[in-house]
């Protein structure tokens, strides 16, 4: 299926350099509800797309790379501004209830795979954390553990100990 694709970084999120039928796309921006995301757009489209294409046509290798300014590059000098890149929870939020209101239309790999793509977003949330000023970070690290939970944000962060995650 073309959405392990996607489950298994075999393709990038990110859209650009992708082509899908424009029925796929209709259909997919039906499945979605209406939700205010800055970062984390693509990844919770593409899931849509992958699950449902029965094929596409593109490049696999990610085709964009933020070196300068972008929203995940930046210093973070208010709650607001690092909020821009905490949106990408509500991505993977719509993306877990769709896993758990449709449990058949994804295999138990899938699944899984998922939660890893969640664990990775939490790993790089945190280092974004870093990029907070002092004065922010209390406020932030409390959005990441309610958003994420208690339970994951400190396994995440035992596995940042023991080097298990690749940036």
């Amino acid at each position: 299926r073309v959405l392990d694709l996607w489950a298994r970084y075999e393709t990038s999120t990110v859209l650009w350099g992708k082509l899908f039928k424009r029925k796929l796309w209709y259909f997919t921006f039906e499945q979605i509800p209406v939700t205010y995301i800055v970062g984390g757009n693509d990844i919770l489209i593409s899931f849509f797309l992958f699950l449902y294409a029965k094929s596409f046509n593109g490049i696999l290798e990610n085709v964009i790379y933020y070196l300068d300014g972008g929203i995940s590059n930046s210093v973070y000098k208010s709650v607001n501004d690092f909020y821009k890149i905490f949106t990408e929870v509500y991505a993977f939020e719509i993306i877990t209830n769709f896993k758990m209101y449709n449990p058949n239309l994804l295999t138990k790999e899938q699944k899984g795979l998922i939660e890893l793509k969640i664990e990775y977003s939490l790993f790089f949330m945190l280092g974004y954390l870093k990029k907070c000023i002092p004065e922010i970070q209390p406020e932030v690290t409390n959005m990441i553990k309610n958003a994420y939970g208690t339970e994951l944000v400190g396994r995440v962060l035992s596995n940042m100990k023991l080097g298990m995650y690749n940036a």
